[in-house]
């Protein structure tokens, strides 16, 4: 019985360690393709190597050579925010394999390691049958970190958790002072997790961990995303935040422009604490107000903590299938599903912006938020080019006293300005580049992206628990 449940621990603990690196690496990196890549192929290098080196791994001593990886992730938690910084002077694969070697390799290596170990025993007659509890461990910790344990109780205590069931597959193979060694690491665990966040907790009004991000809300309501703040939330004014040069009040003062309109509506894709939602409602109550949020817990959060109306009409789903689905059109669409300096890619192909285009009506205008320091790595100016595969104009502003930069897009075939649009406030044309377009087939945002989230993550090092 030993063996099966050593087995099956191990299994567990080798998938569930990958998951808490994937949300850990999302924050500085973006859930890419590079990303995932790189933590996928570091796992399976890990396996490798510990195929080859079992018998000399687990030669003697097994419950110590079980123990490292115990000592190993306390050790990643406790620097990893300084090794993020190091390793984002590399390119965006090396910086994705890199960390997640560090995270993972020591660990993954020796557990995947204990397997053909545990398939020589003497004492195993169907070594074969291992396989089966090792991957049965592998599903629960797949499942129970993602389904369960990160949305839950978030994703320190997730790692925590994991740091304390390697304590306890170790213990399993110690013959003596067992139950002592076992109370040692429970109440370390504990006493980690009680002050492992730096959150300062007296300051937090909400905190949690979803499928997609994580999510505080501050005393003073400021919103936090991965650390980050977003806004800070005062109630009973129609414009928070103040001053026009605020790309929340931007964005709602443009529907200003289009109140008049027959049967107005305004469609958010992103509607994060329903700042702009919240605000355009507010201040316009006749027009219709749309918004599409992928998170459940955000779209709570806004209702909750930042008095979203209930008058605006909210769907929990992604914006391209929404946009996909829907045969509704809009007069202004205001697009602002980017977290920090991350940008989904499949949200900025040209497919997805021709979606934009069939979802608007004559003499609409599409507003996306994005921020200028994109410019510099050739980011903002491609896609820029992509938006103007669907759109005749396209313009940018730059909101002189913040980080962002908005895109202002539109169809008219006179040539002319919609009415939210006037040159007096600042917005100038985007110039083509050579750079192309993105497409569904073929899309090198992420690369684009990651010069720029090497100067913003360094400054920022991922979750504000780290």
């Amino acid at each position: 019985m030993r063996i099966i449940v050593s087995c099956f621990i191990a299994g567990m603990l080798n998938m569930g360690i990958e998951m808490v690196a994937g949300r850990m690496l999302v924050p500085i990196l973006g859930s890419s393709l590079y990303q995932w890549a790189g933590l996928i192929g570091t796992a399976l290098a890990s396996y490798i190597i510990g195929y080859f080196l079992h018998e000399k791994l687990f030669a003697r001593l097994q419950a110590l050579v079980l123990l490292l990886p115990f000592f190993y992730l306390l050790f990643v938690r406790a620097v990893f925010a300084k090794v993020t910084v190091l390793a984002l002077q590399f390119d965006l694969m090396a910086a994705s394999i890199l960390l997640s070697a560090f995270i993972i390799f020591v660990p993954s290596m020796i557990w995947a390691a204990f397997l053909p170990y545990l398939q020589g025993l003497q004492s195993v007659k169907k070594p074969a049958r291992l396989l089966a509890y090792s991957a049965l461990g592998n599903l629960v910790g797949v499942w129970a970190i993602s389904f369960y344990l990160i949305p839950t109780v978030g994703t320190v205590k997730a790692l925590l958790i994991l740091i304390l069931l390697a304590g306890i597959l170790s213990m399993l193979w110690i013959n003596t002072i067992r139950v002592v060694f076992g109370l040692v690491l429970l109440i370390s665990g504990f006493a980690l997790a009680h002050f492992s966040i730096r959150v300062n907790q007296q300051a937090v009004l909400f905190h949690t961990d979803s499928a997609y991000q994580s999510i505080t809300v501050s005393k003073n309501l400021t919103l936090s995303i991965d650390g980050n703040p977003q806004f800070v939330f005062h109630p009973g004014e129609k414009l928070n935040n103040r001053g026009m040069e605020n790309y929340f009040n931007y964005a709602t003062k443009i529907a200003e422009k289009i109140r008049n309109h027959e049967h107005a509506s305004v469609l958010v894709l992103g509607l994060g604490g329903g700042l702009v939602a919240g605000q355009i409602k507010n201040l316009y109550p006749e027009i219709e107000v749309q918004a599409v949020e992928i998170d459940p817990k955000m779209i709570e959060v806004a209702k909750i903590y930042f008095d979203l109306p209930a008058s605006v009409g909210v769907t929990a789903d992604d914006a391209r299938l929404y946009l996909s689905r829907t045969t509704k059109k809009y007069d202004y669409i205001f697009l602002d599903t980017y977290v920090n300096s991350y940008v989904p890619f499949h949200l900025v192909t040209r497919e997805f912006v021709d979606l934009l285009s069939q979802a608007l009506k004559p003499g609409g205008i599409v507003a996306v938020n994005l921020l200028q320091s994109q410019r510099e790595s050739g980011f903002l100016g491609k896609f820029a080019n992509t938006m103007g595969e669907s759109f005749t104009h396209v313009y940018q502003k730059d909101l002189v006293q913040v980080a962002n930069t908005m895109l202002l897009a539109w169809n008219d075939s006179n040539g002319s300005e919609p009415d939210a649009i006037s040159k007096e406030e600042g917005v100038f044309a985007s110039e083509k580049t050579a750079d192309g377009v993105f497409t569904d087939d073929l899309s090198n945002s992420d690369l684009l992206l990651y010069r720029t989230r090497k100067t913003l993550a360094v400054n920022s090092t991922g979750f504000d628990f780290f």
